[in-house]
């Protein structure tokens, strides 16, 4: 056919059938979507505004119920007087340190939390202020005093007696509502720098009388979330709608159009059947339209992929056999690494749990963990620059390095040092690693990393939240030889935790691009900070597969979680500088077991007492103090034992002191020993060759 034949072809088809139906059809699912949505979100708008401000309502409500009106009026007055020079900072500062008052405080903020408002605040306003406002003589701002605050920013709260300002938009509800006793209903938005909020004032009423308001902060990227799942289930719908006109559509069109290319049909599905092969038969077709360019297209199309499958068969063996590779290396990789857990199931004192996902069949990344001798443990994690299979050979010899040197002994800087030295050599490639190598000994505590350009560790003080360790780093292994590495010393005491990890986890990435962060891992891993390990980092990679969403992982993700549950026995210099040391060593034990608060201060006081006894008198020219800590029996007791070599001494023998006379009369010493007693369930003493063993011992009740 001709070079002007197919231009004429070319023109009669350009306003073919086919494409007048799909742009009508697209225009007519536009202007259908968008008259659905505009005359839809309109009427959910108001709607969802309005439930929003009856939830904060309803909210501030529910907070009023837990001050009774005694403590609601004393609250009010105080501050009030407060601000008005009446009252004292330290009557105010009493009531704020009252456990009552925390108590409240702690209710208030768990009701912030579990409505997910910005802030639920306490409050009373300056109403003469507020009646005699005027733009010319005052502020921007009408004053009010805080009573409480629970704002989600905790290092932006108001403290109890602060003053602080609303917006003289808003004082004519304020005005009615201290007068009526009821809320108006009035949506109050407003968008300054505590972010675009939604706020209810709910005055608190007694008798008719309005003691104070209690405020609700509803953040409007809630309702803005709200709305945008609305006008995505309404554009759904909108699209079903369309998509059944269309099927209609398509009915009619099957009849006029499908059946005269019929031919072509089975000349395509011969062509399948037929091992590709080509029939002739295309190409006597002559109809002057899109069928006859139709017939052409797939002629041509039949005769590439006949050219394309001959191709194909040979790519497709080479791939068959190139995966079957990988797939023995990923087998290696992976049994390479420590992946049986629990790791130690005979230790109690302390657990473990690592994982890793590579972005490819075979990765860099590498965690290990491993003892080095009945009481020392080595940690490794590991990032070897690059991906896919050189890096993950350049992994398999930065592993081994590390572990053979590490069972030879040294800390991890001397480890680093030599590990670096050898993989320095022949490294043409020019690859390197970042690496973080901790040792801990389990029965102190005591732990010395090094930092070779690896990510901060995360650390989780018992009870407490994980936070990151920043300190210098060294640079990465095999960058370049005769670098010094440096050790960092660390203190674990029980119920501690690390996490480390790869920046596979920090820098994952969304479909718009943005990064997991730091700040994202911290909370994932406070979500539930005294979680088992493996949970632990189960609760990060569902946070990672939440935030990624559908977006291609780049990059190795690894992760491992290490918690000490804590040795049994303390060693440390008899002096009183010891002294905290010793006390976090008995507390971490004792929050392990669920100690009440009470019972643990008495604990405490007692081990403080003997310790500093024993700093004082026991050595003339300094000596060591062993605390051993042991719990159990039926009803669960503490027993803690006290361990010196220093001058004979049975504090027992001591007469107690006759606590009937004043301090003047009763003779000095012996008050300490006896408090100890009093407060414990037994106390023993022995002398074992040169040792002194004093021993106490209290129901944990």
């Amino acid at each position: 056919m001709g070079r002007n034949t197919e231009k004429v072809r070319k023109m009669r088809v350009k306003f073919g059938l086919t494409p007048k139906i799909m742009i009508g059809m697209a225009i007519l699912a536009l202007c259908i979507t968008a008259a659905a949505v505009f005359v839809s979100i309109k009427t959910y708008d108001e709607a969802i505004k309005r439930y929003y401000n009856s939830v904060a309502y309803q909210v501030a409500e529910t907070a009023s119920g837990y001050f009774t009106e005694e403590e609601m009026r004393g609250y009010a007055d105080l501050v009030t007087r407060y601000n008005h020079g009446e009252a004292s900072k330290e009557e105010l500062q009493a009531a704020c340190e009252n456990a009552r008052y925390k108590q409240l405080w702690e209710e208030i903020d768990k009701l912030r939390k579990s409505m997910a408002a910005n802030d639920i605040y306490v409050s009373v306003f300056d109403m003469d202020a507020l009646e005699n406002y005027s733009e010319e003589t005052a502020d921007d701002w009408a004053p009010m005093y805080y009573i409480m605050d629970s704002y989600y920013k905790s290092e932006e709260q108001f403290g109890f007696g602060e003053s602080g300002k609303i917006q003289p938009d808003f004082r004519f509800d304020v005005i009615e509502a201290a007068k009526t006793g009821v809320h108006t209903d009035t949506m109050i938005f407003s968008n300054y720098q505590f972010g675009f909020i939604m706020t209810a004032s709910y005055p608190v009423a007694y008798g008719g009388e309005t003691v104070a308001f209690i405020a609700v902060e509803i953040p409007m990227s809630t309702l803005q979330s709200d709305i945008s799942s609305f006008v995505t289930r309404l554009i759904i719908a909108a699209c079903v709608v369309t998509f059944i006109m269309l099927i209609i559509i398509v009915a009619v069109f099957v009849r006029i159009v499908v059946k005269p290319i019929g031919v072509v049909a089975d000349e395509a599905e011969k062509f399948v059947g037929s091992d590709a092969e080509v029939s002739q038969r295309l190409e006597k077709i002559r109809t002057k339209d899109e069928i006859e360019m139709l017939s052409g297209s797939i002629l041509k199309m039949e005769r590439d992929i006949k050219d394309y499958i001959e191709n194909l068969t040979k790519v497709t063996a080479e791939k068959e056999r190139i995966g079957a590779e990988l797939s023995v290396a990923t087998q290696i990789q992976a049994d390479m690494l420590p992946s049986s857990f629990p790791a130690f199931p005979e230790r109690k004192d302390f657990d473990i749990y690592a994982a890793m996902h590579p972005a490819k069949e075979v990765g860099g990344d590498f965690y290990d963990f491993f003892m080095l001798d009945d009481h020392r443990l080595a940690l490794v994690m590991a990032d070897v620059s690059g991906k896919g299979v050189p890096a993950a050979l350049f992994m398999v010899i930065a592993k081994t390095l590390i572990k053979n040197r590490a069972l030879m002994g040294g800390t991890p800087k001397e480890i680093l040092d030599y590990v670096n030295g050898q993989l320095c050599e022949n490294n043409e490639a020019e690859l390197f690693v970042t690496v973080w190598l901790a040792i801990v000994d389990l029965d102190t505590g005591k732990g010395i990393a090094a930092n070779a350009g690896h990510e901060h560790p995360a650390i989780q003080r018992a009870g407490g939240g994980y936070e990151l360790v920043k300190y210098r780093h060294s640079p990465a292994v095999a960058v370049m030889e005769g670098i010094r590495y440096r050790d960092h010393e660390f203190q674990l005491y029980p119920g501690d935790s690390l996490y480390v990890y790869t920046d596979g986890v920090t820098e994952a990435a969304n479909t718009q691009n943005e990064l997991f962060g730091t700040q994202r891992l911290l909370d994932a891993l406070n979500e539930a900070p005294d979680a088992a390990a493996d949970e632990v980092l189960k609760n990060v990679s569902r946070h990672i597969d939440d935030f990624v969403g559908g977006a291609p992982q780049f990059d190795d993700i690894t992760m491992l979680c290490f918690k000490y549950f804590g040795a049994r026995r303390l060693r440390v210099e008899a002096k009183t500088e010891d002294l905290e040391e010793v006390i976090k060593f008995i507390g971490g034990h004792l929050d392990r077991l669920g100690c009440p608060e009470k019972t643990k201060k008495q604990l405490e006081t007692a081990a403080e007492e003997i310790f500093v006894n024993i700093a004082s008198y026991a050595y003339p020219d300094g000596g060591d103090a062993v605390i051993t800590f042991e719990s159990g029996g039926e009803p669960l007791c503490a027993c803690l034992t006290f361990t010196d070599n220093g001058i004979p001494f049975d504090p027992l023998q001591k007469e107690d002191p006759d606590v009937t006379l004043s301090a003047e009369e009763r003779q000095e010493g012996g008050l300490g020993i006896y408090m100890v007693k009093k407060t414990m369930d037994e106390v023993k003493y022995e002398r074992k060759g040169e040792q002194n063993v004093l021993t106490i011992k209290r129901i944990i009740e």
